[in-house]
C-alpha cells in the first residue's frame, strides 16, 4: 500500500511532463497533428480542429468543398510560432505539395503559410474565416 502513495505523485509529475507547458508548445503541437491529418486526406480529424464556433456554422461538408483539390499534400510542419496575446498564436507552416496538373504531377514545390489559431473553451483551435476567398 506504500507503494501507492509514492507512484501517485511520480504518475502526476510525468503526465504534467507530457504536456505542452506554453501557448507556443501546444500550438505546434496542434498545428502538425492537423496538418499530419490533411496530408492523410483524413478532412474529418482536420476539420476537428477548427473551433467550436467554426463547426457550429459550417459543416465538415462545405470544409472539405473549401479546401479544394488542385494540389496533393506532401507534408504540413510548424517551422515557428508567435502568440501575440494570451488567446492568438501565429503558426508559419511549411507546406510541401504536388500540384495535380498535367506536366507538374511529379514536381514537389514548398511554401509557407501562416495559420492564425485561437484559444476557444481550455483549446487551441484553427481560425477559418467563414468566407473563403
Amino acid at each position: 500500500m506504500k507503494w501507492l502513495a509514492f507512484l501517485a505523485p511520480v504518475a502526476l509529475v510525468a503526465c504534467v511532463g507530457m504536456s505542452p507547458t506554453s501557448p507556443e508548445e501546444a500550438v505546434t503541437q496542434r498545428v502538425n497533428e492537423r496538418w499530419k491529418a490533411l496530408v492523410s486526406g483524413d478532412f474529418s480529424r482536420s476539420y476537428a480542429y477548427t473551433s467550436p464556433s467554426f463547426r457550429s456554422l459550417i459543416s465538415q461538408d462545405v470544409y472539405r468543398g473549401r479546401i479544394g483539390s488542385a494540389v496533393s499534400w506532401v507534408a504540413g510542419e510548424v517551422a515557428s510560432v508567435q502568440c501575440p496575446d494570451a488567446i492568438k498564436c501565429v503558426a508559419k507552416v511549411r507546406i510541401d505539395y504536388k500540384p495535380l496538373i498535367r506536366g507538374r504531377a511529379g514536381d514537389t514545390f514548398s511554401t509557407y503559410s501562416d495559420e492564425t489559431w485561437v484559444l476557444e473553451g481550455g483549446q487551441w483551435w484553427a481560425f477559418e474565416p467563414l468566407k473563403s476567398n
